[in-house]
């Protein structure tokens, strides 16, 4: 098992979209929550830089141990979270940064066979570390998208 080369493109460069999608824009609309009350682009931010933190844990965990149980994460549960949310975009993206290294250094040292060990999440099922990862870009990719949504709100 190996990761492919759109995972090792996609960890390098994915998240620096976000600072393009943002970089016009003022600190009072970045916190602007859209009318359906769901998350301010700040706040899609400091999720995405904890849930960075939180793959990290899941990793260490799967590679450590014999296919260990995941449940859904849930932001609202977590006290990181809270405090992320109290930063400015500007710190949150210092962070992204300083997290998707911690990332992209795990990732790119592991072998083979700790790429194959399995973790099971609650509603995906077991899945390989390769698929974690996948796992891990496409819920980043989705609140990427949802930045660029809000980011056309004017």
């Amino acid at each position: 098992m190996e990761i492919y080369p759109s995972i090792k493109d996609r960890l390098n460069s994915q998240h620096l979209a976000i600072k393009e999608l943002i970089k016009n824009l003022d600190g009072e609309f970045t916190n602007k929550r859209p009318e359906t009350g769901k998350w301010s682009i700040r706040e899609n931010l400091a999720h995405i830089v904890c849930y960075h933190q939180v793959f990290l844990k899941r990793m260490d965990k799967i590679i450590k141990s014999d296919n260990p149980y995941f449940e859904r994460y849930r932001s609202e549960d977590d006290v990181n979270f809270n405090n992320l949310q109290k930063l400015a975009s500007e710190e949150l993206l210092i962070h992204l940064e300083e997290e998707r290294n911690k990332v992209t250094d795990l990732i790119f040292k592991l072998n083979k066979n700790e790429l194959q060990k399995p973790g099971t999440h609650q509603k995906f099922g077991v899945m390989n570390v390769v698929e974690w990862i996948e796992f891990f870009l496409l819920h980043e990719a989705y609140h990427i998208y949802t930045i660029f949504k809000l980011s056309k709100m004017n």
